[in-house]
């Protein structure tokens, strides 16, 4: 479930891919020495794997939502929270 915003590149001095990805304040290096696309591949793929790794398939979406609003507190605007506020409270959790 991890979001990877970036892509492998090709360090051509160390003949390898190469992507930096960070889950939770923790950062980390993936390599792969295949050349061309592929190699790009099964590095993304490394690292996407990384990132999906430890989602638990019994968390309720309450408990989900409750850590997306502190986080939009943290981040968003006050109106703009207050708009996630009303769609979560009247379209999201009602159906749960």
């Amino acid at each position: 479930m991890g979001r990877r915003t970036n892509t492998a590149k090709w360090l051509d001095t160390q003949k390898r891919w190469q992507i930096n990805v960070q889950k939770d304040g923790q950062r980390r290096t993936f390599t792969c020495s295949t050349p061309g696309r592929n190699g790009q591949r099964e590095c993304n793929r490394k690292a996407d794997a990384w990132l999906d790794e430890g989602i638990s398939g019994s968390v309720k979406v309450a408990d989900l939502w409750q850590l997306y609003l502190k986080k939009c507190r943290d981040t968003q605007s006050r109106s703009s929270y207050l708009q996630i506020v009303s769609v979560g409270e009247n379209y999201i959790l009602p159906i749960m």
